[in-house]
């Protein structure tokens, strides 16, 4: 926490509650759904696959925009826009995707995070559209039995609870110590109070609720569904690895923030990252291991639905994407 770049960045951004964005998501070619909601007021787009018996649905949350900035804050400016250029990508400003994943593993039903709800991180953006996307999949909130919550921050965690209650109520939610006892601290004064008072009071519900399951390390959360530490990022981020009758596929959360700067330059620093070495040093070793392996991977922040592949190139990688 001690960039200055990093530090002055955050800040600059803040935290404000607005109201949910009303744009389009265009959809993609194969099985990608574009469906307009009950209300006629949103578009919700989802992609659903078989992993084994596991039954997986991605459904997009929704997007946001960073500044250009918050990639690469220890490296020069030029040598950032020299690698987005080289793929095609506009600079200044660096548009992601929010992509949250549900599991049917047959008798339990498991939600990856719970997207951003109406916080919003950066302008413009369109996000909030998880709970919209159920209902349109015929799915209601107290089907849920299980969410695995991989960090703090708000575009994972915001729409846990309305600060009143879960808003899957019959869910246990899982998250790892590390995280808790990072926010039982005082963030008061620091870049991230808002982020920490924003976790703190969209898990107090649950922790009312006694629906909490803290874990710690690598731990089988639910059967077929491993943790894999993945800490930096935050004191206590999370990746998962999925494994369905020999079919494997690594979710790396947010190992690698931007698909081809994080791959690429896995040494440049992102400007949300806690514990900036410690996150470089990850985010190596879990590209180091998709690639190696030749698993299928995942990413939250991957162009939707955040499936493809990652080989190496160079002293980097890069993503072969596969939808």
């Amino acid at each position: 926490m001690d960039n200055v770049t990093r530090r002055s960045f955050i800040k600059g951004l803040g935290l404000s509650a607005l109201g949910i964005g009303t744009g389009l998501i265009a959809p993609s070619a194969g099985i990608v759904r574009a469906q307009m909601s009950p209300s006629m007021m949103d578009v919700s787009a989802f992609y659903r696959f078989a992993l084994g018996d596991f039954q997986i649905t991605v459904i997009q949350d929704g997007t946001n925009a960073l500044d250009q900035s918050i990639f690469g804050v220890n490296a020069p400016v030029e040598d950032v826009n020299a690698v987005l250029e080289a793929n095609n990508l506009p600079t200044g400003v660096t548009a992601g995707t929010i992509n949250i994943m549900l599991i049917d593993t047959g008798d339990r039903l498991v939600l990856i995070d719970t997207g951003q709800a109406s916080v919003v991180v950066s302008e413009p953006f369109n996000a909030g559209k998880l709970l919209n996307t159920l209902a349109l999949l015929g799915i209601d909130v107290s089907d849920v039995t299980d969410v695995i919550l991989t960090h703090f921050h708000p575009d994972h965690i915001a729409a846990v609870s309305d600060g009143t209650s879960a808003t899957f109520p019959n869910a246990t939610y899982h998250i790892e110590d590390a995280e808790l006892e990072f926010l039982a601290q005082d963030a008061t004064g620091t870049p991230i109070e808002g982020f920490v008072g924003l976790a703190n009071n969209v898990l107090q519900p649950i922790k009312d609720a006694d629906q909490l399951s803290p874990f710690s390390g690598e731990t089988e959360l639910i059967s077929g569904i491993q943790a894999v530490p993945s800490y930096g990022h935050t004191p206590g981020h999370t990746a998962l690895m999925f494994n369905s009758n020999g079919n494997e596929l690594f979710h790396m959360v947010d190992t690698a923030n931007h698909w081809v700067l994080s791959l690429a330059h896995p040494e440049w620093v992102f400007g949300f990252d806690t514990i900036p070495e410690m996150a470089a040093e990850t985010r190596r070793n879990n590209l180091e291991r998709a690639a190696s392996s030749g698993m299928q991977v995942f990413g939250y922040h991957f162009p939707f639905p955040g499936l493809g592949y990652v080989d190496t190139d160079g002293d980097g990688f890069r993503l072969i994407t596969t939808a």
